[in-house]
């Protein structure tokens, strides 16, 4: 009985969160952003018609809208037919309701990166300014989340494998556990250096705007690592104590914490005020 509270009360957080909170505070941003720098005098930040930015908006809201009501409709169905939260793959149901709350925020990144496309094309200047400062690592990584991120990787894989006394042979979950959470952190560093590294997305950003962005985006996937590690190391001591019930929980507790190391990051790192909007301004004609 303790158990089920615990999911549901998580699972009902998560449904909140992800599909409610954060829709509204990014909701709230694009509008703020729409209102005060208008396409009439920064049309540089709009290379597509104002409508389409108005139905973006508006199902974006809507998208997020029908799924806290679908995730909703999943919750009450569970308790109706009284899920056995110990069955095997049940901690899949918080992860896969995730997922799908996740894709309007994966939609949104594709189109600010189609629109970033747009902006390249529609550069119509014959003369940039290129900043030469150096590109150092630790400008755009927080060196101590770095460093603790890989130690804590370490010291949860090594007491993974202390409580399976030492058995990390090929095959083992200690293994897996250890191979997942390092081929992932590989993707995060190649993304890392092409955020740092890689060429300019935004024609009109300029370097010091450029860093934060970098900085907030590598300081939600240190967070996003470091809570991976907790959730392998938790797995496993659910699995070794025989907590079967407790793991639903767990991942609906770890898909939120996904959901806070990378959007909250990033909304409090690139808050508006931070943000130069006077290079989409439009410029007048000199003679």
């Amino acid at each position: 009985m303790t158990e089920s509270i615990v999911f549901y009360a998580l699972f009902t957080s998560q449904l909140v969160l992800i599909s409610y909170y954060f829709p509204r505070r990014f909701h709230q941003r694009m509008r703020t952003v729409f209102q005060t720098y208008s396409p009439d005098e920064y049309p540089r930040l709009y290379p597509k018609p104002v409508s389409y930015y108005e139905r973006m908006h508006r199902n974006y809201r809507l998208t997020n809208q029908f799924l806290l009501i679908l995730g909703c409709s999943v919750m009450v169905a569970m308790l109706a037919v009284d899920f056995d939260l110990s069955a095997k793959g049940a901690q899949m149901v918080p992860w896969a309701i995730f997922m799908i709350q996740v894709m309007p925020q994966l939609a949104l990144e594709l189109v600010e990166y189609k629109q970033m496309k747009l902006m390249r094309q529609s550069d119509q200047r014959t003369t940039r300014k290129a900043e030469l400062s150096p590109r150092r690592l630790f400008d755009s990584v927080p060196k101590v989340l770095f460093v603790f991120a890989i130690a804590f990787f370490v010291v949860s894989l090594s007491l993974d494998a202390a409580i399976n006394d030492f058995n990390i042979g090929f095959g083992t979950g200690t293994f897996y556990r250890g191979l997942i959470v390092g081929l992932t952190n590989v993707g995060f560093a190649f993304v890392a250096w092409r955020i740092i590294y890689g060429k300019k997305y935004n024609p009109y950003q300029r370097g010091t705007e450029r860093s934060l962005q970098a900085r907030a985006a590598i300081t939600s996937m240190l967070y996003v690592s470091i809570g991976m590690s907790l959730y392998m190391f938790t797995t496993e001591c659910i699995d070794t104590y025989e907590l079967d019930r407790l793991s639903p929980a767990a991942m609906s507790l770890y898909c939120q914490l996904i959901a806070v190391a990378s959007l909250s990051t990033m909304l409090n790192a690139l808050r508006l005020d931070r943000l130069d909007f006077e290079v989409y301004r439009e410029k007048p004609q000199t003679a």
